[in-house]
């Protein structure tokens, strides 16, 4: 039987992406299978699929209290104390603003680069460094609720996990054209899967017929785990 494989698109910016790596993370040795990680640009997906950032939908509004109870009770089932969003999560001007934490594309770049340079735990781990700066650490936000993030910032936070040479290469490397590349192709592959949004995953190695025929399994948001322990014969 093949061995059972995860891949997992993910962009740091997405809190949900954050439940998810924290999910597969502890349940790699459980469900004994294949993690990989698969930077990706979540603006990519969503203008490519004309999908919408929820704050941006005319109905939004209307989910605060409801949006305010599921993020409490999501913090709680999956033990992960994520802090409100960002205060710069979206730049003044709104989703398109350059200035906005989802249109900083540096740590999903930088991730690229370790991806491409480093080993597999190093992206694992710097994965995880990127998701508690942005939304774990409260000692990464300013007094207003913004979180920082510019290469020296990168680097710093980078260094106590590659070494600090690896860091500032890795950092270094945001805006060079291959780098570019691989972050447009991880997008694209993304795309390619089905992707409208994050985190994505698709499951190889399961053993099941999926519908629309095809091996690969694929499951969006971080609300599934339970579904896919079930599909995968492994325990929740």
């Amino acid at each position: 039987m093949p061995k059972l494989k995860v891949k997992l698109f993910y962009d740091c910016i997405s809190p949900f992406s954050c439940y998810a790596f924290n999910v597969l993370s502890r349940y790699r040795s459980i469900w004994q299978f294949e993690l990989e990680l698969k930077p990706m640009l979540l603006g990519g997906v969503m203008a490519a699929t004309n999908n919408s950032p929820p704050a941006m939908r005319p109905w939004f509004s209307s989910t605060l209290r409801f949006a305010e109870q599921d993020a409490q009770r999501n913090n709680e089932f999956f033990n992960v104390a994520l802090l409100p969003m960002p205060s710069n999560f979206f730049g003044p001007d709104g989703p398109a603003d350059k200035s906005g934490l989802a249109r900083n594309h540096v740590y999903m770049r930088t991730l690229c680069a370790v991806s491409r340079d480093c080993t597999n735990e190093e992206l694992f781990a710097s994965t995880c460094a990127i998701f508690n700066m942005i939304h774990v650490d409260v000692e990464a936000r300013d007094a207003d609720g913004a979180v920082r993030m510019d290469e020296s910032t990168l680097s710093k936070r980078l260094s106590g996990i590659l070494s600090k040479d690896k860091a500032e290469s890795c950092v270094a490397a945001v805006n060079s054209p291959d780098i570019k590349e691989l972050l447009k192709k991880n997008t694209t592959e993304a795309l390619d899967y089905g992707a409208f949004g994050a985190p994505y995953m698709v499951v190889s190695g399961h053993g099941r017929e999926t519908a629309g025929g095809g091996e690969d399994m694929v499951v969006f948001g971080s609300d599934r785990f339970e579904q896919l322990a079930w599909a995968i014969r492994r325990p929740w």
